[in-house]
Formats: structure tokens, C-alpha cells, sequence
């Protein structure tokens, strides 16, 4: 019966052009904003390694996602001293946080440019339909007036679609439309972002697949009516420093892809001194997320996150499940995000 569902869905998204939402909506976008926008590749002094996965739907043959990003910084030797600002302790420092070897300090300065290289992979799906990507990014950050930095960035890569017929269970075994082995698509893809932040707040506004490519698989229609269709992603949000070396911060991001209504996450993160985090987010109409994580040593990052369903999809789904994974490297200092998490 589910195999017979998901062909439906196929029958029907390919009637409307497949211009619904072709990309998972990861809970956890606060941990790795990069991997939606390249405006924020380099936007720390460090360099870092981060990955993920995500089971959407359990109960389901739902999708499933897996991703792995990486990115390198890079910073002008001319640096702009800050100007203090009132009870605004980094991750909710008063003056320094001790760690096992060494006292740290809070950074005080800010290059007046800065850039960063980075990569993006990721493969979402099912045993149906599924989408692997690569991309090399870039982002340039400049210094503005009051601590403020403006970054704009963009990302270029190859997308390979998969299509395997086999995964489905027909009603007319004989379907023609299904007919066939594995088919596989390569297409190029473009991504554009830019960001403004500082320490207390940023926002940031990117377009993914915007070449808008058509495509079809069996490669005989004319008319290709299936697209990459562009999705546009909007985050932002505001740290607030609490007593007892606490930072809380609010947060959200916006998600549109044409014909698809538009979904919205809202999210409310506490951090004691970059060590443990927890988290609640509420997704209109769908989910409510449990967010959980520790850092160890300042370098490694683990975090889980549960979407506790609303929609009816609850009667038949257990919930979704993600996890997320990070290293913070190439630094004789430990190295303390500033500005994301």
C-alpha cells in the first residue's frame, strides 16, 4: 500500500510539473546555516567540519537525508578594534570562561574583510526518487559601520537525480510510464545568499537552484515539465545574554518554493557557555521540535533534534529524527563561535 501511495505521488507531482518542495527542511538549521546560504561560508575564524542525517516520517518509506559540509577562513591583516558593548558576554561570558589548559578570552576585533572556501554535499530521498549534489562555495564579508558585516556569497555544483522504477509497486504491472531500469540525471545548480549580522543579531536571505532547470527523465518530451524549482530560505534571529553565563536566542527561517505554501520554523535555543544547548522549535501546522546538544572541549559538537508530529501525518508516523555532527578545526586556540552556533 505505501509503494502504491508513493506512485501516486510521483503520477501527480509529474502532472503539476514537480514544482512542489524538492529539498528536506532539516530542524536543525541553526547549526549549520551554511549548507542553505553561501553568503556565511568563513563567517568564524575557524575552519570546521560538519555533518548530518535526518529520517523524516518514521513509519513511513519516507526520505531521508544525510549531508557534509566543510569551510576554510580567511581574514585581512587589518583589524578594527570593537567597541565595548554592555552586557553582551559572548555565548553568555561575563569576562572569560576557563578551560582545561588555558583562560579564554573573548575576541575584541573584527577584520575588516574576510572570506571563506567551502564545500557542500548532501543526498536526500527515497528508494524512489532521490538527489545527490556538490557544490564549491565562496563568501566575501565586509566590515560595516558599529560591528556590523555585510556577506554576499554563491555556490556552484552538479546535481544527479535518480529515478528507479523498481522501488514502486504497481497497480498495472505493465505501466509504460514506469518501464525501464534506474534512470539518472546530471544538471548544473547555482546558489546565491547574502547575510547581515553582528553579535547580537543576524539575518540572512538565500536562492538555491536558482537555474531553474528543466528536465525530464525518459528524455523524449519536448517539453521537459519538470524543474529544479528555486527555493528561497530567510533566517534570522537575536541573542540575548542571561545571567549565570547563559545566552538565549530566538530564531527563525522562512522557506518558500513555488506552487508550495510557505513553511515557517520558530526556534528558541539556550546555551551555557558553549557546552550544552537546548532547544524548542514549532513548524506551522506540522511538527514541534526537541533540540538537544553538548560541545566537548570546545571542538566537538554533537546534537540530536525529534519532530513531534502534528499534522495528521502523526496517526501513522512516530516522528522524524535528526542528528548533527561537528569538529572545529585548525586552530592552536579554542576556538569559540561568535556568531552562529
Amino acid at each position: 500500500m505505501k509503494k502504491t501511495l508513493v506512485a501516486y505521488l510521483i503520477i501527480l507531482l509529474a502532472a503539476t510539473g514537480s514544482q512542489a518542495q524538492q529539498r528536506m527542511q532539516y530542524s536543525q538549521f541553526m547549526q549549520n546555516a551554511f549548507l542553505l546560504n553561501p553568503a556565511l561560508c568563513g563567517i568564524e575564524k575557524y575552519n570546521d567540519l560538519k555533518t548530518g542525517f535526518a529520517s523524516q516520517w518514521n513509519g513511513f518509506d519516507g526520505p531521508k537525508g544525510t549531508f557534509l559540509t566543510t569551510q576554510f577562513s580567511f581574514a585581512s591583516d587589518t583589524d578594527v578594534a570593537e567597541e565595548p558593548i554592555q552586557d553582551l558576554p559572548m555565548r553568555g561570558r561575563k569576562q572569560v570562561v576557563k578551560s582545561k589548559n588555558e583562560i579564554l578570552m573573548p575576541d575584541t576585533t573584527h577584520p575588516a574583510f574576510k572570506h571563506g572556501w567551502g564545500l557542500q554535499a548532501f543526498n536526500e530521498g527515497d528508494d524512489v526518487i532521490s538527489q545527490t549534489e556538490i557544490s564549491a562555495a565562496y563568501g566575501a564579508h565586509f566590515l560595516m559601520k558599529k560591528q556590523n558585516y555585510f556577506s554576499a556569497g554563491i555556490s556552484f555544483g552538479l546535481r544527479q537525480n535518480t529515478f528507479n522504477p523498481a522501488g514502486i509497486r504497481l497497480l498495472n504491472p505493465n505501466d509504460l510510464v514506469f518501464a525501464g531500469g534506474t534512470r539518472n540525471l546530471i544538471l548544473p545548480t547555482i546558489n546565491l545568499g547574502i547575510s547581515f549580522y553582528n553579535r547580537r543579531w543576524f539575518a540572512a536571505l538565500s536562492t538555491v537552484q536558482v537555474l531553474n532547470n528543466s528536465y525530464s527523465y525518459d528524455g523524449k518530451d519536448p517539453n521537459k515539465p519538470s524543474r529544479l524549482q528555486p527555493h528561497t530560505y530567510l533566517i534570522g534571529g537575536y541573542r540575548f545574554a542571561m545571567k549565570g553565563l547563559v545566552s538565549f536566542t530566538p530564531s527563525f527561517i522562512l522557506r518558500y518554493a513555488h506552487p508550495s505554501a510557505p513553511s515557517i520554523d520558530l526556534n528558541g535555543m539556550l546555551d551555557y557557555k558553549d557546552q550544552f544547548r537546548f532547544g524548542l522549535s514549532y513548524r506551522n501546522k506540522e511538527s514541534v521540535v526537541a533540540l538537544f546538544g553538548f560541545v566537548i572541549a570546545h571542538r566537538i559538537g554533537i546534537h540530536y533534534s525529534f519532530d513531534f508530529i502534528s499534522s495528521p501525518i502523526k496517526n501513522y508516523s512516530s516522528g522524524t529524527h535528526g542528528l548533527f555532527l561537528s569538529v572545529r578545526l585548525g586552530s592552536n586556540k579554542t576556538p569559540i563561535p561568535a556568531y552562529f552556533w
